[in-house]
């Protein structure tokens, strides 16, 4: 066990468990759920995914906006615009909500990330 599989080791005690945890980045690339602060600015996070977060997404304007065919975003795009696109698939909608909602509460980036 090294890390890179769907499980990482997370601890264990010596003759009673090994604990292990979900690899978030086994199966999926590395989402960015922290989408932006309390004050709403615009590429400003607050390291934690919250409530502010759900509504910087939900913001309209933001819900459901596409990227135009050649790649770029629309001008304007949205009060947010690609920074709400949590999970880098061209729009900002539903999918992007649930990323949110998996790490509702957690500290953005998580400390095993910042530390490889």
């Amino acid at each position: 066990m090294i890390g890179t599989g769907p499980y990482r080791y997370s601890s264990h005690t010596k003759g009673e468990y090994v604990l292990l945890e979900a690899n978030p980045t086994f199966f999926r690339k590395f989402v960015w759920p922290d989408v932006g602060d309390a004050s709403f600015t615009p590429g400003s996070k607050d390291s934690t995914v919250d409530l502010d977060d759900f509504l910087i997404v939900a913001m309209p304007g933001n819900v459901f906006k596409r990227e135009n065919t050649d790649g770029t975003w629309p001008t304007p795009p949205g009060a947010w615009g690609p920074h709400c696109d949590v999970d880098n698939d061209g729009a900002i909608g539903i999918s992007d909500l649930m990323e949110i909602g998996v790490h509702f509460e957690e500290a953005w980036p998580p400390t095993w990330y910042l530390a490889s």
